[in-house]
């Protein structure tokens, strides 16, 4: 648990001085965020997923919202959790990369 305290903390810290730092939004700060989230759901969140639920190198963005649907689904929560232990929280960190409007 105090390890997801630390992550959530380091994000919020991140992302507010990214903020402060970032005085317009441009489709080059788009796509270097895009490419950090991909390489941080492959490294991170498809530890807990099986191979089938895998996407491409380059694919994460558009196969996210299957893998958001699926998320729903408790056996296959479980089965991921199986595999890595961590998956919850890095689901949940993805996610919330995802979902952010810049």
């Amino acid at each position: 648990m105090s390890e997801q305290i630390i992550l959530r903390a380091r994000q919020t810290y991140l992302l507010g001085k990214f903020r402060k730092e970032s005085e317009t939004l441009s489709l080059d700060l788009l796509a270097q965020i895009q490419t950090a989230w991909q390489t941080y759901v492959r490294s991170k969140v498809y530890k807990g997923l099986a191979s089938e639920d895998v996407s491409t190198s380059g694919s994460e963005w558009e196969s996210w919202p299957a893998l958001l649907q699926r998320y729903n689904d408790s056996l296959w929560k479980a089965e991921c959790l199986k595999r890595d232990a961590k998956f919850e929280m890095q689901f949940s960190a993805a996610v919330g990369v995802y979902l952010c409007p810049f």
